[in-house]
């Protein structure tokens, strides 16, 4: 009996030191399965460089900002994936790529964040008038138009309306919350049952520019990578989400004085299973040369990658364009030949990139979204340009027929 009692008393102590030694691991090696780096890349299955140009909105500067909002999903629930650009929004109503209604959103509206719903809370729209979070949703006796409801007040933000935003699910369960950046960092707006939206802070003196969701620590949720300002320079950090849906989350440190941040991504670059960070500076001064930047997650921290630096603006998306299955990385800047292009970084599932461009004449291109508009199962490209008009345009990408 006394032995029995021992080998118990044994097993517990093992069981109990083996969970402090998980505790005491770098984050990066708890629950890590070993990794596993393919022995060659798979070979691209999609051609990149068959890319038809179709031009959805040209209008001044007086009607709508370069800065405006964009997002593509379903506008109507038709089944279409329709586009928002500030106050218009284009419903694909056929299956000619040059067939679409264009609406105006009229009433209290400043165009500058706007995203679908496009879950149990219905269509329709979501966006800001200056600290007034407004819902859209299409009338019920004509689809064509937008009734308007404030549901959430936010912060005032620092000395602009320009936000951004995020559609993520945070809280397990429900419909997904919306994130969006004002004052104080990052809040996170639930829309439930209530007439008024419940809006709480969790990205604590995050900067009021681009960030980054995904689950960093793979524990099961959504974090956010962000920066902060620190005197004169920014930190790259990320939130931890403590997942009970409480706000002031902890953030862990990521890289130090990293510049001005104009996007951050978060994507698994290479096959170890952990979550790396793409980002790309904002201009400071003309004499300032931008990079495009990758971070490695790796067992002892992040390891800098420069995948691109350049005296131009860089806009940025991530996705398969290859159809390897892979993430990578469609970039817009001007090259300083050729002016300003389209480029795919294709990874090699390594982590490592070979430049391709793939589309030229994209003339002071701002800003950038891949989704699979015509639905074909390729990535087309939605981009923003700004040259002395503000004008909106599709790639639609012809790499499957």
């Amino acid at each position: 009996m006394k032995n029995q009692l021992h080998l118990l008393l044994l097993a517990i102590l093992v069981c109990c030191s083996c969970g402090k030694a998980d505790q005491d691991k770098p984050l990066s090696l708890i629950n890590q399965e070993e990794k596993v780096v393919p022995d060659a890349a798979a070979e691209p299955k999609l051609i990149l460089d068959q890319w038809s140009p179709l031009s959805l909105l040209t209008v001044s500067t007086n009607e709508l900002a370069y800065s405006s909002g964009m997002d593509i999903g379903d506008i109507n629930g038709d089944g279409l994936m329709d586009i928002v650009f500030g106050n218009r929004y284009f419903l694909a109503t056929a299956e000619e790529e040059s067939d679409w209604g264009i609406k105006k959103i009229d009433g209290a509206f400043d165009g500058h964040t706007i995203m679908f719903l496009g879950d149990e809370r219905g269509t329709g729209l979501v966006g800001m008038d200056g600290a007034r979070l407004i819902q859209l949703l299409p009338d019920l006796d004509d689809p064509n138009l937008m009734t308007a409801k404030i549901v959430a007040q936010l912060p005032k933000h620092r000395g602009s309306d320009m936000r951004a935003y995020k559609k993520v699910q945070i809280v397990t369960g429900g419909a997904e919350e919306l994130l969006i950046t004002g004052r104080e960092g990052i809040y996170m707006v639930e829309a439930d049952d209530m007439e008024e939206w419940s809006v709480s802070l969790i990205g604590p003196d995050a900067h009021y520019g681009q960030f980054a969701t995904g689950d960093i620590d793979r524990d099961g949720d959504e974090d956010l990578a962000a920066a902060i300002a620190v005197g004169d320079d920014y930190d790259l950090v990320w939130f931890e989400n403590p997942g009970d849906g409480s706000q002031y989350w902890n953030d862990h440190p990521l890289r130090q004085s990293i510049g001005l941040v104009d996007q951050i991504g978060l994507a698994q670059l290479d096959a170890d299973d952990r979550l790396d960070v793409i980002l790309t500076n904002a201009s400071q001064s003309s004499e300032e040369l931008l990079e495009l930047r990758v971070f490695m997650q790796q067992d002892t921290g992040w390891a800098q990658q420069d995948v691109l630096v350049t005296a131009s603006d860089i806009t940025f998306d991530l996705g398969d364009l290859d159809g390897d299955e892979d993430v990578d990385i469609a970039s817009i800047h001007d090259d300083g030949e050729t002016g300003t292009s389209l480029w795919v970084w294709e990874n090699n599932a390594r982590g490592d990139f070979a430049a391709r461009m793939v589309a030229d004449n994209l003339n002071h291109a701002n800003r950038m979204q891949l989704s699979d508009v015509d639905q074909d199962g390729d990535l087309d490209l939605l981009y923003t340009q700004s040259a002395g008009d503000v004008v909106l345009s599709l790639l639609v990408n012809k790499a499957i027929p």
